[in-house]
């Protein structure tokens, strides 16, 4: 990846900052957007190697993923780190927030993708099952579910309460991220060869 080319973007969930988006490139800076202007607000340094970024549904948080194994949980408006998290083994890939605001999860090249508590700072749980790097992990809009992209071609659906895996969708070629309806009742995943699955993860019957 060329130094400085945007990789991920997520936009302010709090409708007071909703002018506001955050993007972030490979060993360059997280940066927090004013659309209005175009101008960034602030950056903060990421040293480290980012990996990934995702605001809070509240808004006044985000988190980055990185390549030191662990994940940063950032306060916006001070514009530093409230907590790191870790527990993974190799390099996170990606994280995302639960609709609480309060849950956060992360996907790893460990093969893992790890379940937090943001405001206590710890774990609570590991989902385990894949056989090769997890690419992506997104919550349904309900918050009741975690699906996960593999490197093994595997998307799961998981329950973030018992850890229990609901379902094991399999495809040859591997998953890389996801995107869950706005009702809940289909998953999206983008494959490496450039192939989109449509799921139907509604419950049967």
């Amino acid at each position: 990846m060329a130094k400085g080319i945007v990789i991920y973007y997520s936009r302010s969930g709090n409708t007071k900052q909703m002018a506001e988006i955050i993007t972030g490139a490979m060993n360059e800076a997280v940066r927090v957007w004013d659309t209005r202007s175009g101008e960034y607000a602030f950056q903060v340094s990421c040293q480290w190697g980012l990996a990934g970024v995702d605001w809070s549904p509240i808004g006044t948080r985000f988190a980055s993923a990185a390549y030191d194994h662990s994940v940063r949980v950032w306060n916006a408006q001070t514009r530093r780190v409230e907590t790191r998290l870790r527990g993974h083994s190799a390099e996170v890939n990606g994280v995302a927030w639960a609709p609480d605001g309060r849950r956060l999860a992360s996907a790893s090249a460990d093969g893992t993708v790890c379940v937090w508590d943001t405001e206590q700072g710890r774990g609570l749980r590991a989902l385990a099952g894949h056989r090769g790097p997890v690419w992506d992990a997104k919550w349904s809009p309900d918050g009741a579910w975690i699906a996960t992209a593999c490197d093994d071609g595997a998307v799961r659906v998981w329950d973030p309460e018992t850890g229990a895996e609901r379902a094991c969708l399999t495809s040859p070629q591997s998953a890389w991220r996801l995107a869950w309806a706005p009702d809940g009742s289909f998953l999206v995943s983008a494959h490496k060869v450039g192939i989109f699955r449509v799921w139907d993860v509604r419950p049967a019957g």
